[in-house]
């Protein structure tokens, strides 16, 4: 009796062991759609920048996703750059009026010395009457025609 009492325990094990065995090497190891394969994982580590400093406003891909050249990854706040793009344009806005000026003031300049040229002309012309008219003078004089009082 001694010995149904070991034997009952140990057999009820040994049925368990088999079971249990039995179960693990002709049960399918991996749920349907799910492979299992030895092998390595090699990680190809790639280093994204920006060519413009910034804070990120948007991730578009989140992270280990399958990306190819040319996705968008982020989206940086403009901020920082819409604001130096305005001072460029209004620099620029600056620089147009400044040779607006500068073409006016020219243009001014231009008929200012036009104005001068034409008086200059003026006085050589009043100049060249003056002289035919002393010359006129000088020979009436000489010719006796007028007397010296008339002639100056």
């Amino acid at each position: 009796m001694n010995k149904a009492i070991w034997l009952l325990p140990a057999a009820a094990l040994a049925a368990a062991g088999g079971f249990f065995y039995y179960r693990a090497q002709h049960a399918s190891a991996l749920p349907a759609g799910i492979a299992s394969s030895n092998g390595r994982l090699e990680l190809n580590r790639i280093d994204v920048a920006s060519l413009y400093p910034g804070r990120v406003k948007t991730m578009q891909a989140e992270e280990g996703a399958d990306v190819k050249a040319g996705d968008i990854l982020a989206e940086l706040s403009s901020d920082t750059s819409s604001s130096r793009l305005e001072e460029a344009r209004a620099a620029e806005l600056r620089q147009r009026e400044a040779i607006q000026r500068a073409q006016a003031a020219g243009e001014q300049m231009r008929r200012t010395v036009a104005r001068a040229e034409a008086n200059i002309e003026a006085a050589r012309q009043q100049q060249r009457v003056a002289k035919m008219e002393w010359d006129n003078a000088r020979k009436m004089l000489s010719d006796n025609l007028v007397s010296p009082a008339e002639a100056e």
